[in-house]
């Protein structure tokens, strides 16, 4: 399992690179930034990572995002890695910086930097002094809940949307033990024995919905298989 010092060095790493991959986009919160700009914006995060002693925590995907230039035509593929976002509430959970997880039914838009200390007077000490990290247990039930959704989104991948009753599924594939964990879980439904997004069954979510769904529960599993684990970020494997 990751300490302290290991999961706060990954968020910092996860928000400089949403910062970076937010470059891609001409338009950012309702305001117009020209490309000169983007491009000093991007040299300033990969500059602030590595005088803070950071950048020597990024993967090689990571470098070559933080490395590569902002051009007039937006990158596609750098955009699609700002999803990697949602992986940020997981370790801020884990480390005791937020009090609360975000539902699965949306996108996490909460701004970190304030409580990573993401500026000019930062200071890794203070913020490992700062961190109250979860049991062992804690975050562990919370990784195997993430585990579920992440199954439950595979299964919804199905032509037939994989089956008709979860609660049953996680009993018979999984054993009593889990569907005993989700008993606190708000967004699952015992009534209609399955997950549920904004009152709606997950059966019943459209192609787009299961997408956003889908990347949700990936990230969040993700963050939290990495922390329970001795993988490196860019080696986590998903097995349900």
């Amino acid at each position: 399992m990751k300490n302290k010092e290991d999961i706060i060095r990954r968020a910092i790493v996860l928000l400089a690179l949403s910062d970076r991959c937010a470059m891609e986009r001409r338009v950012i919160e309702g305001i117009s930034h020209p490309l000169e700009e983007r491009e000093v914006q991007r040299l300033a995060i990969k500059n602030w990572l590595d005088k803070n002693d950071y950048y020597k925590n990024t993967t090689a995907e990571e470098k070559m995002i933080f490395e590569t230039q902002v051009f007039e035509e937006t990158n596609e593929e750098i955009l699609f890695k700002q999803n990697d976002y949602e992986c940020l509430e997981p370790l801020l959970w884990s480390l005791g910086l937020i009090s609360n997880l975000s539902d699965y039914d949306g996108f996490v838009v909460q701004d970190f930097h304030q409580v990573l200390g993401f500026g000019r007077n930062h200071s890794l000490k203070a913020l490992i002094d700062s961190c109250d990290l979860k049991s062992r247990r804690e975050i562990f039930v919370r990784r195997e809940i993430s585990m579920l959704w992440y199954w439950r989104c595979l299964e919804l991948r199905k032509d037939t949307k994989g089956i008709s009753n979860a609660l049953e599924s996680i009993r018979r594939i999984f054993g009593d033990v889990y569907a005993e964990m989700l008993t606190n879980e708000k967004a699952f439904d015992f009534s209609k024995n399955d997950f549920v997004i904004n009152g709606k069954q997950v059966s019943e979510l459209n192609i787009y919905e299961v997408e956003q769904l889908s990347i949700i529960a990936e990230k969040r599993f993700y963050a939290f298989e990495w922390i329970c684990t001795d993988f490196q970020w860019d080696d986590v494997d998903l097995v349900c």
